[in-house]
């Protein structure tokens, strides 16, 4: 008995966000090369303005995207190169420990993509005590990616930082949601038949 079309869509959609949960997760362990790049990012800005001062545009780009307290600041005084320098580092800035714990859940993330790779990967190959496994693997990184969210909650860390790790597990706990949705909604007999009974039934010619 060919497997339902349902399956190999979750099945195929689980091995592609484990390959892109793999990307976020180095991304994460390599969090503090980041912040030592954004260091010299803004060190090689200071060198190439010079004694220029920045335009009207990038110094509000700056301004909103840095989280900058502009309140009794003269706005000129901002584009001082040291202010400059300032701002761009305050884009990835971020604490020793908000470093650190982003590293343990990148960690943690590879192995849990590996498997949440594998529970996709087996749907589609198999039918014994495979939904068991999908529904665990998705649940687990369901509660992966809340947990992550809670964890950082009150570490020190930019603005900027926090609105895109934290948009990262909503779209993957979102994701999570649809897929269980799914297979709550499907017709699931496919993995309840008896394997020799339903293949022996297929093979029985029509014309009989």
């Amino acid at each position: 008995m060919e497997s339902p079309s349902w399956v190999k869509i979750v099945g195929s959609l689980m091995i592609l966000f484990a390959g892109c949960g793999v990307t976020q997760d180095i991304k994460q362990i390599n969090t503090k090369e980041l912040a030592e790049f954004s260091n010299d990012l803004a060190n090689e800005i200071s060198r190439e303005l010079g004694e220029e001062s920045i335009g009207d545009g990038e110094l509000d780009i700056l301004i909103k995207v840095g989280g900058v307290d502009t309140v009794g600041v003269e706005r000129d005084s901002l584009r001082s190169l040291n202010h400059v320098s300032d701002m761009v580092k305050s884009i990835t800035e971020m604490s020793e420990s908000a470093m650190h714990k982003l590293k343990v859940h990148g960690q943690l993330g590879l192995v849990l993509s590996f498997f949440y790779a594998l529970a996709g990967l087996l749907l589609i190959l198999t039918r014994k005590h495979v939904l068991k496994l999908v529904f665990a693997m998705l649940g687990i990184s369901l509660l992966f990616a809340i947990y992550q969210v809670v964890d950082l909650k009150n570490e020190d860390m930019s603005k900027l930082m926090r609105i895109g790790i934290n948009f990262n597990h909503y779209c993957g706990a979102f994701l999570d949601v649809v897929l269980l949705c799914v297979l709550a909604m499907v017709d699931k007999s496919y993995f309840t038949q008896d394997p020799s009974e339903t293949d022996y039934y297929d093979n029985l010619d029509p014309n009989i």
